[in-house]
This record gives structure tokens, sequence and C-alpha cells, in this order.
């Protein structure tokens, strides 16, 4: 069992190193990717029915964003997609934006989701920390 603890504390002391070495790039990973994927999934002729669009309609509705920087980023499209409506139903994603939605999410998708991966990263830190410390603690690690 002790082989099996150190073997534990080297996996989560990897992710730990991996946590920290993503942390400062993922800022820049996150919007050009998703300014690339946007503009290839909301381009001229693809369709709102598209798997890129439903991507991008259950990204709105979970975080409460729309587009990557806000909704201007639509402006080419001639429409914000009502998953972009801060009142619309799950099942009626795929409704161009109509006179109907009263709001519109106002914040990007992309700080929202840089926000979110450094906490997922965070949480990964410290249980790396924590189960050292706890490896440490009782002895396995001596």
């Amino acid at each position: 069992t002790g082989l099996l603890i150190v073997l534990v504390v080297i996996v989560e002391f990897s992710c730990f190193v991996w946590a920290m070495v993503v942390w400062d790039n993922i800022d820049i990973d996150i919007k050009t990717t998703m300014s690339a994927y946007f503009a290839q999934s909301t381009g001229v002729g693809v369709e709102r029915t598209s798997v890129d669009a439903v991507r991008w309609d259950r990204l709105h509705v979970k975080f409460q964003c729309c587009g990557v920087s806000g909704p201007n980023d639509f402006l080419s499209t001639g429409h914000v997609p009502f998953s972009c409506c801060g009142q619309g139903p799950l099942d009626a994603l795929h409704k161009p934006y109509a006179a109907d939605c009263s709001e519109v999410y106002q914040r990007g998708c992309a700080n929202l989701l840089h926000s979110y991966a450094r906490e997922q990263l965070l949480f990964v830190a410290m249980t790396a920390l924590a189960a050292y410390a706890y490896c440490y603690g009782i002895g396995a690690l001596r």
C-alpha cells in the first residue's frame, strides 16, 4: 500500500505542476480558440442546426453569456441566437433572436469560461497539495 500511495502522490504532483504551467497560458488559449471556433461555426452559410451551433447554444445557456466577447459578435450574422436571450427555453434554442426576447446576455463567454477553467485548475492544484500533505502526514513519504 505504501507504493500505491507514493504512486498517487506522484500523479497528484504531476497534476499540480501541469495546472501551474497551464495557468499562465489559459487566457490566451481560450480566447484564441474560441474566436477561431466562433468564426468557423457562425460564418455565412452555416445553419443554426449544426452541431457547432448547438455547442454554442449550450455554452450560452450554461454560462449566461453571448458570443466570445458579447452580443456584438453576432453583428455579421444579422441576428443574435435565441440562446443569448435571458428568458429562452432550452427547447427553443434554434430560433433566431426575435422581438419577444426582452433581455440579451451582455457578457462574453470567453471571460466566463476563462474564470471557470481557472477554478478547475485551482481545484486540481489544491487537491494535489492536499494529497501530498496527507501522505506526508501519515508517514508514507518519509
